[in-house]
């Protein structure tokens, strides 16, 4: 008999600021399904505050300056996805609810 849970999702982690601007994801999805991966999960989404911790949003109307692009989050969210999902994959975005920058 099979365990209730046999399903165990194969996550690839992609930190934004190293992934860089929007072109170069379909490649990191590329690889992230060639390994096997079947979600990958990104973080550093939103425009971080004077600190420059990603961790800490200033605000979430703007993407990460690394992501080069000032069009709207949802429409550059909706583009990372669909790459994502050409690939295999489903998008995981790691978010932080607790905290937000002050300025």
């Amino acid at each position: 008999m099979e365990p209730p849970h046999a399903y165990a999702p194969r996550i690839y982690f992609v930190h934004s600021v190293l992934a860089g601007p929007l072109d170069a994801w379909p490649e990191h999805f590329a690889h992230a399904a060639s390994l096997g991966f079947d979600h990958v999960l990104i973080g550093a989404l939103f425009a971080p505050g004077r600190s420059g911790d990603d961790r800490i949003v200033a605000d979430h109307q703007r993407l990460h300056p690394v992501f080069g692009s000032p069009g709207p989050v949802l429409d550059a969210v909706r583009r990372l996805a669909s790459a994502a999902r050409e690939r295999g994959l489903t998008l995981l975005a790691d978010l932080t609810l607790d905290r937000a920058a002050a300025d």
